[in-house]
């Protein structure tokens, strides 16, 4: 509005977006310019997050967030969005990448403040959160990592994922829940931690009756004493420092650990399924209390129509008592100088 100054909706209407061609179309009798806006956390939270190798020089990192899935590779420097399977051909610094992402309205690059506006979600320490990150990418060419539901369940300082060793190129690790192996990075010293939990769809799990079997301060290490396998420990000696650098810089960019959904839900459940859930949860009690409200107010009838009834009871008693004939005094007392006359008798 060029008189106000100012952004003015008053003259657009019939906005719609076509979530299959990604068109977005809406309707003004007024030429101009126009500014398309979002919110910044439309896409947090994230339902899940995987990151695995799937060639010899390069890794796959995919996030479903709450509007897209979005699936990065990750080459030595540079990476580019993987659409219909195959990786794009315009490879980009990472950070370039994200902010060419936010230039077309997808932002994946959360801040500590964008929790404010996200329910659910954790923030961890920025110590640990940088640590687990590291560890991870250093690992990322011979192992698979992915979003791990209790990761909300334990404190700030800790950051929960699951892993195993991953070589089959051509294949989605997420597509099978077999061979998952929980691991906690922790602060206080830095470390890591193989427990003895391997379902991670247990929803009674609980950080306190975890078995520790092995910690160590390095990733690598723990992996090979925990999980490795020969062609995992072949690709560990191979990968480029460019490669990890570049795996860190998207973890750290996206923020998974910190902004993936918290909720006890299967991986394969979306954001609006836990909403409709915890709808139905909210339904339910609503049910409930209306039926202890019916359940009482049926008491309170039965209660008054109980009254009503001994009210009526008295009543006829009452009046039964005012038309019985009265008993002379002479014939209920004893006769002077006689015997008395027996109760039966003079009732």
């Amino acid at each position: 509005d060029p008189e106000k100054q100012a952004w003015d909706e008053t003259h657009v209407s019939e906005v719609a977006f076509d979530t299959e061609t990604r068109t977005l179309s809406f309707a003004s009798p007024l030429l101009g310019a126009f500014a398309l806006v979002q919110e910044r956390t439309a896409a947090l939270p994230y339902s899940s997050w995987a990151i695995w190798p799937n060639s010899a020089k390069s890794v796959r990192f995919e996030v479903n967030t709450a509007v897209d899935r979005v699936e990065f590779e990750a080459g030595s420097g540079t990476a580019s969005i993987v659409e219909n399977g195959e990786a794009g051909k315009d490879a980009l610094r990472p950070l370039e990448l994200i902010q060419k992402l936010q230039s077309q309205g997808l932002s994946l690059s959360p801040q500590d403040d964008d929790a404010s506006f996200v329910k659910g979600t954790k923030i961890k320490n920025p110590e640990v959160e940088a640590f687990a990150a590291a560890q991870i990418a250093s690992c990322c060419s011979a192992y698979a990592f992915k979003y791990s539901k209790h990761n909300y369940m334990v404190d700030d300082n800790t950051i929960v994922v699951q892993a195993k060793p991953w070589n089959d190129w051509t294949e989605n690790p997420t597509e099978s829940t077999q061979g998952w192996r929980l691991i906690q990075f922790r602060i206080e010293p830095l470390t890591m931690v193989a427990t003895s939990s391997v379902e991670d769809a247990d929803e009674d799990w609980k950080v306190e009756r975890v078995v520790e079997i092995q910690a160590a301060a390095s990733l690598q290490k723990l992996m090979e004493q925990e999980m490795a396998t020969d062609k995992a420990t072949e690709a560990m000696t191979t990968i480029s420092p460019l490669l990890i650098e570049t795996a860190r810089q998207l973890l750290g960019s996206v923020r998974p650990f910190c902004f993936a959904m918290t909720r006890l839900v299967t991986d394969n459940n979306a954001p609006e399924e836990a909403a409709a859930a915890e709808n139905d949860e909210e339904q339910a009690a609503e049910e409930t209390s209306e039926a202890a409200q019916g359940e009482g107010e049926t008491a309170a009838a039965e209660g008054e129509q109980q009254a009503a009834e001994a009210g009526g009871e008295a009543a006829d008693n009452a009046d039964k008592a005012n038309s019985k004939p009265a008993t002379p005094a002479a014939d209920a007392a004893p006769a002077e100088g006689g015997d008395a006359t027996p109760a039966a008798e003079a009732s």
